[in-house]
């Protein structure tokens, strides 16, 4: 026979009303979480160069400004997800210190080479690396996204700036014709009859497709659970402000056109931009809405049953991870700072050799982008049939400062002066052998220049930025710390193309090889 209190007490807690349970932490999180922050601050004190440069570029730049709000916005995704991450009982993963062994090699090279977006990158991956170093795998799964989400705080994506130009460029061309009004393309500048316009890198739409992937991330990761539903909406978030930043600048152009250039010029159409910006951002949260899910996790079901929790687990000491993560993280800048107290060899002084062909040299001018080199030299050429060349060399000294050679801010000329047409890679047969040289077309009102240009790193003569860098991390690994040189070869581009390739090319055949000796020490 059954107690009836007891059929009563059942019943009752059988209709109780549901509530949501306060998560429980698991033990270890006090001593684990001070563990973390002392990894944290130390590592950004290992790496307080690169982490200050980050925070500088977050300071200056409109494009990366959005930098400064990441780590506040990855505290409160954290901070949201505590009803997850607080349960889990951290314990160190000690595989993770593999991977923050790799991650400080990444950056050693990175830096080495002065690939900026290289080891800042690196740094912004030791932190989650740290996460599952300290707190194990269970605790980086349960806090994936906006761990994930750093990577917003490192000032990426500036080599996407000219395939954006050259999108906006032809966007608005195509645009332009499907009105009727005739316009010229000359690479990202355009001219109509009413005037000339250039997509210049304020007009390629990177601050906006920046913005938009922040935003789209935070708002997909608020307001769906669904991993495809996030997804699709950040791909969303990544095509509609290429497409919205082509329709803005066919309309500056149409609103120039039509307004005889009153408006919609200088500062007009950056004010114009962001508030378009903000009126496609709102709708495009606006369509992500009729997909939205509520992103809560449903709340616990209380019931009058009971059932005995299990023990729970002794906590692990997180102080050895913390001592190894700490040693392993400290061995980059330690190798950094013995290679930059390694001898660098010298650059002699440049003196422009004499050309088979060709009359000269004679001092000249020509003014670049390019800064920190120890020497520079300019000189002019001339073919004997009314035809000059320039030649502008410029070595950095071996080692370390050598690393900066290679920038995204560097030009072979100076853009408020001149504006650049379309560019290409071309091959030259030289007496040295096959060479490849940049050709880059200027423009400034009727003048037009041709100008080929090329690096060379550690004696090897490259195009490309990329295997430029590489060549110069290779270098400080193995020791070589030959001076970095960058050749600008110009001339008048407003004769035939044929013709200008046969002045260009003549020269470099027949200078290829005193060139190659130029800047470096006998």
């Amino acid at each position: 026979m059954s107690d009836p209190a007891l059929v009563s007490v059942t019943a009752a807690d059988a209709q109780a009303p549901l509530t949501d349970a306060a998560p429980v932490p698991a033990r270890g999180w006090p001593v684990t979480l001070a563990a973390l922050t002392v990894a944290l601050l130390a590592t950004i004190g290992l790496y307080w160069p690169t982490a200050t440069g980050m925070a500088s570029i977050w300071w200056r730049s409109d494009t990366f400004a959005h930098g400064m709000l990441v780590v506040p916005i990855v505290l409160y995704m954290l901070w949201t997800r505590r009803a997850e991450i607080a349960p889990v009982a951290p314990r160190p993963a000690y595989p993770g210190l593999a991977l923050l062994a790799l991650l400080a090699a990444g950056w050693f090279i990175a830096d080495s080479a002065g690939v900026g977006v290289g080891s800042q990158l690196c740094l912004v991956a030791m932190f989650p690396a740290l996460v599952w170093t300290l707190c194990g795998r269970a605790v980086v799964a349960a806090a994936a996204f906006p761990l994930a989400y750093l990577i917003f705080a490192v000032p990426i994506g500036e080599g996407l700036v000219p395939p954006l130009q050259d999108f906006t460029a032809h966007f608005t061309v195509r645009a332009v014709r499907l009105t009727g009004i005739p316009v010229y393309a000359e690479g990202w500048y355009l001219m109509l009859p009413s005037g000339t316009f250039q997509v210049a890198e304020a007009c390629s739409g990177i601050r906006y497709l920046i913005a938009s992937l922040a935003l789209g991330c935070l708002y997909a990761y608020l307001t769906y659970r669904s991993p495809w539903r996030r997804f699709l909406f950040i791909v969303f978030a990544a095509i509609v402000p290429v497409l919205a930043n082509g329709l803005r600048a066919f309309g500056i152009v149409m609103i120039a056109h039509f307004t005889k250039m009153e408006y919609a010029t200088g500062a007009d159409h950056l004010v114009y931009g962001w508030l378009f910006f903000g009126l496609v951002i709102g709708l495009m949260f606006w369509v992500g809405r009729f997909w939205e899910e509520d992103p809560s996790v449903p709340p616990v079901r209380q019931t009058g049953l009971t059932t005995a929790a299990p023990a729970p687990a002794a906590a692990v000491q997180p102080w050895p991870a913390l001592v190894l993560s700490l040693c392993v993280l400290a061995l980059a800048p330690l190798a950094l700072w013995r290679s930059d107290a390694q001898p660098v060899a010298s650059v002699p002084v440049l003196t422009a050799p004499a050309v088979a062909g060709w009359n000269g040299p004679k001092p000249a001018e020509w003014a670049t982008t390019y800064t920190g080199q120890t020497r520079t030299l300019t000189a002019q050429y001339d073919d004997g049939r009314g035809h000059d060349l320039r030649l502008w060399m410029a070595a950095w000294a071996g080692g370390h400062d050598s690393s900066r050679m290679i920038s995204s801010v560097h030009l072979p000329y100076k853009p408020g002066e001149w504006v650049q047409g379309a560019d290409r890679v071309r091959r030259v047969p030289t007496a040295a052998g096959e060479r490849e040289v940049y050709e880059v077309p200027v423009i400034a009102g009727e003048r037009r220049l041709t100008i080929w240009t090329w690096y060379s790193v550690g004696g090897h003569p490259t195009v490309s930025p990329s295997t430029g860098k590489l060549w110069q991390a290779w270098n400080m690994l193995s020791g070589n710390h030959t001076p970095g040189r960058v050749f600008v070869l110009v001339t008048d581009g407003s004769d035939p193309p044929d013709v200008v390739d046969e002045r260009l090319s003549g020269f470099l055949g027949a200078a290829a090889q005193p060139l190659d000796r130029l800047g470096l020490a006998d």
